[in-house]
């Protein structure tokens, strides 16, 4: 097993969590019931769980790509920046999430919804712009 392996692994739970967090924030919005509204804010304190667990294994990663041809170095540390960058964004999304997961008397708010939908597609733009760093590491092609 590679030492990249683990990061491989468990690098789209992140990703796909904040996806599922927009979703049920949305949803949220729109039937505007407190159910809905503390799923989502859940949905977003996993996502800053993975998103340190997917960081963790990625520190791991570098040593096991140094002997692969056509890997830069470059791209390899953009995307620990990048991924630094989601992570601590993903960080601070989950302990505002904690906010109204305490006070739930604001938690379905229309108003503190629509903020955290908001809120939570930025989280999902830092994942997808980490996520295309990545992914151009070892696929030149998305370069083009």
């Amino acid at each position: 097993m590679s030492p990249a392996s683990p990061h491989l692994l468990v690098n789209h739970l992140p990703v796909t969590a904040a996806l599922v967090a927009t979703i049920l924030l949305a949803v949220a919005v729109w039937r505007r019931t407190l159910e809905g509204a503390i799923y989502g804010y859940v949905a977003l304190v996993a996502v800053a769980v993975l998103a340190i667990v997917t960081f963790v294994t990625g520190n791991f990663a570098p040593p096991g790509l140094e002997h692969v041809p056509g890997v830069a170095r470059d791209r390899i540390t953009f995307h620990q920046i990048t991924g630094l960058a989601a992570m601590i964004v993903s960080v601070l999304v989950g302990l505002l999430a904690a906010i109204p997961l305490v006070l739930t008397n604001i938690a379905a708010r229309r108003g503190v919804l629509i903020a955290y939908l908001i809120v939570s597609v930025g989280l999902d733009a830092a994942f997808a712009f980490t996520a295309s760093t990545g992914g151009a590491i070892r696929h030149t092609e998305l370069l083009q």
